[in-house]
């Protein structure tokens, strides 16, 4: 058996500085972040280094950066973060079992959209820094991992189709490139067509259809993917549940290989304010490089869709619906997002909704507090006949998390 411990002091400053990340369009409605950073210094001690039977024990050192920002604009979303470590190591032992000394971990990213038409033409683009496994099936350590990079950009498309229909197109060109792997080097083009329909306000299907084109650098191989889904989504009370069903099949230097089903199940949970649990299992055609940059230390379904997402969507939506607080008339005042409309459960149960019955046509966020408690009030708003209802995940506590702004007082 394997076994393995270590020991680390951390000592972590941090402060919030008072800058944009961005400047684009300024008006009284965007919503800027005020970007965070923290820096960590650390001693500590390992009796298993690279976690296999050699036992390798050393002394660490290390020093960290985190920093993380985005801003939420009309027609910019950006978002810049990462958690950058150099770490050194003086190993027990008169050989050489490391071919470095010391490396530099963590990961660095930047995402870009830009809304020519808000929610119908954008242009996306992200690059990433990283590290995956040099042997996805080993175990992780100095000795099994490699430096990833990857850029991606492309464009995006919404078309309405009536109320509850919306039929999306977009395109990626995106390049990778590994530290040690370098046969899975290589170029990927992709292109994905959805046609959406929302059957209530927390439920919609969609058919999906995908095609990628890899080319990689050492050998000239092309492998072309394709497939074709149907999904189902429900934002359930306190979680969410995704079932997709479809075929797939690839194909190597125009050598086709045989249709394959391909799938997914997912349902998450939460549990409290701040945690969750989550099942997911399925089969998915992809290719090589993709597999072993995702063969890092992170865990979690694919798609996984976090609370700060859900704050962004509600940040830009914002802009064009309508914000229904149902928190106490206390906790309103104490501070709520600017132009929230408050109202009661009680009366949204009563249908005493006042001005807000001539906003039956436009976008409807319902926020509490934790998220739990919002789901029953969007309900009976979608009955009534409001046409586009949703919920600010995790509620004002990952609006608060998010450092996006309150106003004090009475509506």
């Amino acid at each position: 058996m394997t076994l393995r411990s270590q020991h680390i002091i951390v000592v972590r400053v941090g402060a919030a500085l008072a800058l944009w990340l961005f400047s684009l369009q300024a008006s009284a409605q965007e919503v800027p972040n005020k970007p965070e950073w923290y820096l960590e210094l650390g001693v500590g001690r390992t009796d298993n280094l690279n976690r296999d039977p050699d036992e390798l024990e050393s002394d660490i050192g290390k020093v960290g950066v985190g920093f993380a920002g985005r801003t939420d604009r009309r027609w910019l979303r950006a978002a810049l973060g990462g958690d950058l470590e150099y770490r050194r190591y003086e190993i027990d032992s008169s050989e050489e079992p490391l071919e470095d000394d010391d490396e530099v971990l963590g990961t660095a990213g930047l995402q870009l959209e830009l809304h020519a038409i808000p929610d119908r033409i954008q242009w996306d683009f992200r690059a990433d820094y990283g590290q995956s496994r040099i042997d996805p099936l080993g175990a992780v350590g100095p000795s099994n991992r490699q430096r990833t990079t990857s850029y991606a950009t492309g464009p995006k498309f919404g078309l309405p189709l009536g109320s509850r229909t919306l039929l999306k197109l977009g395109g990626e060109v995106a390049d990778q490139e590994f530290e040690v792997t370098q046969d899975l080097d290589g170029r990927s083009t992709n292109i994905l067509l959805e046609l959406e329909r929302q059957l209530d306000e927390v439920t919609k299907i969609s058919l999906v259809g995908d095609k990628r084109e890899i080319e990689y650098d050492l050998d000239g191989q092309m492998h072309d993917i394709e497939s074709l889904m149907l999904k189902y989504n429900r934002e359930l009370a306190s979680g969410e549940a995704l079932v997709s069903i479809g075929a797939g099949r690839v194909s190597v230097n125009g050598v086709e290989a045989d249709p394959v089903a391909v799938g997914q199940l997912v349902w998450k949970r939460d549990v409290g304010v701040r945690s969750g649990f989550e099942i997911c299992v399925g089969r998915e055609i992809t290719d090589a490089g993709s597999a072993f940059e995702s063969a890092g230390v992170a865990i979690g379904c694919p798609g996984d869709l976090s609370s700060l997402e859900s704050v962004a969507r509600t940040a830009t939506n914002r802009e064009q619906g309508v914000v229904v607080d149902i928190r106490s008339k206390e906790d309103f005042r104490k501070g709520h997002i600017t132009d929230a409309v408050h109202i009661l459960p009680s009366d949204i149960k009563a249908g005493n909704l006042g001005k807000l019955e001539n906003q039956k046509s436009n976008p409807i966020i319902v926020v509490c507090q934790t998220g739990q408690s919002s789901q029953e009030s969007a309900n009976l708003l979608a009955k009534g006949g409001f046409e586009n209802v949703s919920l600010l995940k995790n509620g004002l506590i990952a609006w608060n998390e998010a450092n996006l702004p309150l106003v004090k007082g009475k509506k």
